[in-house]
């Protein structure tokens, strides 16, 4: 996937994307007066730690920062159904296209 372990592949940083994204609107739909830099500092001090485990672990990790914010806590598996929603429309293309032959896998 990456040409060294330092190297993120493209489809790695398309998970960490997504993941961010979703990270971030979900704490900061709570409303808190906490600075946004705060918020995505510790967000993406989270996923980057956990990117190469199961997902799972960082929508636990997502839920404790929401909890700890004075938010409802959500079964980390219901975040982990929306992340995966948006990664599947997020590579429909690249999944038909390879399905049908084009482009092919080393250019995904």
């Amino acid at each position: 996937m990456a040409d060294n372990q330092t190297e993120l592949s493209p489809m790695q940083l398309a998970y960490r994307a997504i993941g961010l994204s979703l990270w971030r609107t979900r704490e900061r739909a709570l409303g808190t007066n906490e600075n946004k830099d705060g918020i995505c500092e510790e967000v993406t001090e989270f996923v980057d730690r956990l990117t190469g485990k199961q997902t799972i672990f960082q929508c636990i990790a997502l839920n404790e920062a929401v909890v700890r914010r004075g938010g409802e806590h959500v079964d980390p598996g219901e975040y982990k159904k929306e992340y995966l929603r948006r990664l599947e429309t997020r590579i429909a293309d690249r999944k038909n296209g390879l399905e049908n032959g084009c482009p092919s896998p080393a250019e995904v």
